[in-house]
């Protein structure tokens, strides 16, 4: 979904908006601050990964979907200077579940966790969150 815009880019989209491009998913992931940084709230994490699984289920319509850690990377959050991956994990596993999307029978979501990253999840501590 598009959403005005004043400077800079005409068109702005509402975080965790869709955009399929051969064959991926591109996602409206941050706002911009005026020095065109990046940033994000966990309010907009959470807002952003709500999004995120409607527009999923509603691209993907039944086929696998494959997604990455969103957040792992050198997103800014605003308030926190270091965001865990295991709470960023957590997250994405909460919003899946709080969006309540129908998913058609068969198919599968896979989160994908960096090698470098698995150690320091807590996996047994995710089973309570679905």
């Amino acid at each position: 979904r598009q959403i005005a815009r004043a400077p800079g880019k005409p068109v702005a989209y509402e975080l965790g908006s869709i955009c399929e491009y051969d064959g991926f998913l591109l996602t409206a992931f941050s706002r911009f601050d005026a020095e065109q940084r990046a940033f994000l709230s966990t309010k907009d994490y959470i807002t952003c990964m709500l999004n995120f699984w409607q527009e999923v289920a509603r691209v993907y319509a039944g086929r696998a979907v494959v997604v990455p850690l969103m957040g792992a990377g050198i997103t800014r959050f605003i308030g926190y200077s270091n965001i865990s991956a295991q709470e960023l994990l957590e997250l994405m596993l909460y919003t899946l579940k709080l969006s309540r999307i129908a998913l058609r029978p068969g198919t599968t979501i896979t989160l994908m966790v960096r090698a470098s990253t698995r150690q320091r999840i807590n996996f047994y501590k995710l089973r309570t969150l679905l």
